[in-house]
């Protein structure tokens, strides 16, 4: 019988692959790094664990290659000798890389725009004067490598690249589908919502917004007992979940 698919990757080819995705990862990381070498910051509404700083993400990326090269590089050579494992992760061939296989445009955007926020909080930092340059001085007091760049040039950088992502999203956003532009709308209403709560919880009425939700039509009549912005937050949640059912059900 024919066999259907894709051929079957080996385990030096599955090791190859994740070693090239890690190649990547790590530019990236590198790259945040030199922009803002301190972030990314936690922001003051934001809910659960803080960021991993970029420093440590790339330390665990970094370490985490050393560990994939070295078990390629044992399954490589028992199948021949002298080999450049390097080379041999940066030719692998990946169709996922750079094809946005799988992964919806509205997913795209949202990492765009969420590099967006970490680069207008910077600029709101430099401005305020809460982030100092790091200098690096050698024993004899004399500074080591480039002069820290201007608090103008660092904004003028930092807006530059901003504009340019916004075109990227732009340029995503006119690719969309009716339905992907439906997913993306949700998706940002339920990052309003995650911050309303989180408002809530601040002001010690979140309790109220999961009781109105078991009884909606009566918490509606109860004004008293439901202040606006309670009913507001439960108005747009029951909005999305409507919304994203709909959604669920015309994507099949």
């Amino acid at each position: 019988m024919e066999k259907r698919g894709r051929p079957k990757l080996s385990e030096l080819e599955k090791l190859l692959r994740k070693g090239k995705r890690l190649q990547l990862k790590i530019k990236e990381i590198e790259k945040q790094v030199e922009d803002d070498p301190n972030g990314p910051y936690e922001s003051i509404s934001a809910v659960g664990r803080p960021p991993v700083k970029y420093k440590v993400q790339l330390r665990r990326a970094k370490d985490e290659y050393e560990s994939i090269k070295t078990e390629a590089r044992e399954k490589a050579e028992k199948e021949q000798d002298h080999i450049d494992i390097e080379k041999m992760i940066k030719d692998a061939e990946d169709p996922s890389i750079g094809s946005g296989i799988g992964r919806p445009k509205a997913l795209e955007i949202q990492d765009i725009e969420y590099k967006i926020r970490q680069k207008e909080a910077r600029i709101e930092r430099i401005k305020n004067g809460k982030e100092k340059p790091e200098l690096k001085m050698s024993e004899a007091g004399r500074q080591l490598g480039r002069l820290p760049k201007s608090n103008k040039e660092k904004i003028d950088r930092l807006e530059s690249q901003i504009l340019a992502m916004k075109a990227e999203i732009r340029a995503l956003e006119l690719k969309m589908t009716p339905l992907e532009r439906e997913d993306m709308d949700i998706r940002r209403k339920r990052r309003v919502a995650s911050f309303l709560r989180s408002e809530l919880r601040r002001e010690g009425l979140d309790g109220l917004r999961k009781e109105a939700h078991k009884n909606w039509e009566a918490a509606k009549l109860d004004r008293e007992r439901f202040p606006a912005e309670v009913l507001e937050v439960c108005a747009l949640e029951r909005d999305i979940d409507a919304r994203a059912k709909k959604l669920k059900e015309a994507m099949g």
